[in-house]
């Protein structure tokens, strides 16, 4: 007889608050790691997002840069806000006469929409340089063009990321 009481206890199932104590234990688990994989997630999108504005400020920057650099200091106009610029660059050199030959004006300036795009006008044709520009400022000094662009974009994950370039162009011509 003492055998079979021995038996039956070892043939108990768990109690009710056994139960509930390990499902509790489990669905912390399960949160945790869930918290974990989001934040990594939104750490992962906030990097992809910063990488895009930083390549797209770089581009951007560099376009202007190998532009600029053939302009003429004398023929640079800087607006009174410093967010447009206008300059010319050489068209071709005459050799007969040894004057250089300037092209059409152009003229960089933030427009669009909500005037976060950087559009580049030379003579009639306007073109869209870049998008999420949230400012662009242009500086002359002697022969130098000082350029600061600052981009800004939200993640997917609702975080304003703003990326900031400073460039000093020397003037060639």
């Amino acid at each position: 007889m003492v055998n079979k009481d021995k038996q039956c206890r070892f043939l108990k199932g768990f109690t009710l608050v056994e139960m509930l104590v390990a499902a509790s234990i489990f669905v912390i688990l399960v949160f945790s790691i869930l918290a974990v994989l989001i934040a990594g997630q939104r750490v992962c999108n906030d990097g992809e997002t910063q990488m895009d504005i930083q390549f797209e400020a770089r581009r951007i920057m560099q376009r202007m840069s190998e532009e600029l650099i053939y302009a003429n200091p004398d023929n640079i106009t800087i607006s009174d806000t410093q967010d447009a610029i206008t300059f010319v660059v050489p068209s071709s050199y005459n050799y007969t006469t040894g004057n250089i030959e300037w092209g059409n004006q152009i003229q960089y300036f933030l427009g669009g929409a909500n005037g976060h795009i950087l559009l580049r006008r030379e003579g009639t044709n306007t073109a869209v340089i870049g998008r999420n520009v949230s400012s662009v400022r242009f500086t002359l000094n002697g022969d130098r063009v000082g350029i600061q662009l600052v981009l800004s974009k939200q993640s997917p994950s609702r975080n304003n990321l703003q990326v900031e370039l400073n460039s000093q162009v020397s003037l060639r011509n």
